[in-house]
């Protein structure tokens, strides 16, 4: 796997293992917790399985905002936050957003588990962008093979 941010810098040694070393390359806001627009891309390489469920493991924090911010922000005229959003090649040499509204990693050390299954255009490669404007530190970004026919089975607890 490759990564490299919106200003292109390669930043896979950091995002390649649970370590506490943070992406922070998109720089601070007006407003704690909301920054300029940035991404992180990341090619899965060559070893993605074609078939089956695949899924995307991105672990990080995100420098929260409080009531009094977004207030602020409300009053103001700046760019609202914007959660989480998964972008792949369009085939055209550019980028479609396959999955919006993502949500983020809300709180020190979380974990957002991104279901990739279908998003990826045939034959295109296996690359993709989290696009933000959050201030969200990415420490460890992997991908997963699911299996295929798992059965999932719902229990009630008292």
């Amino acid at each position: 796997m490759r990564a490299i941010d919106d200003n292109g810098k390669d930043v896979t040694e950091t995002l390649r293992s649970l370590d506490g070393n943070y992406l922070d390359t998109f720089g601070r806001g007006q407003y704690q917790g909301v920054t300029r627009d940035h991404y992180v891309e990341i090619d899965l390489g060559a070893n993605v399985p074609a078939d089956g469920p695949l899924w995307l493991i991105a672990k990080g924090w995100l420098h929260p905002s409080d009531s009094s911010i977004n207030i602020a922000m409300g009053q103001g005229h700046h760019d609202a936050p914007r959660p989480l959003s998964l972008e792949v090649p369009n085939g055209h040499g550019g980028w479609k957003v396959a999955k919006s509204n993502l949500g983020f990693p809300a709180g020190r050390k979380k974990i957002c588990l991104i279901d990739l299954s279908n998003v990826f255009m045939p034959g295109a490669p296996k690359r993709l962008r989290l696009r933000t404007n959050l201030e969200v530190y990415w420490d460890s970004i992997e991908w997963a093979k699911g299996a295929p026919d798992t059965p999932v089975k719902a229990t009630t607890l008292r």
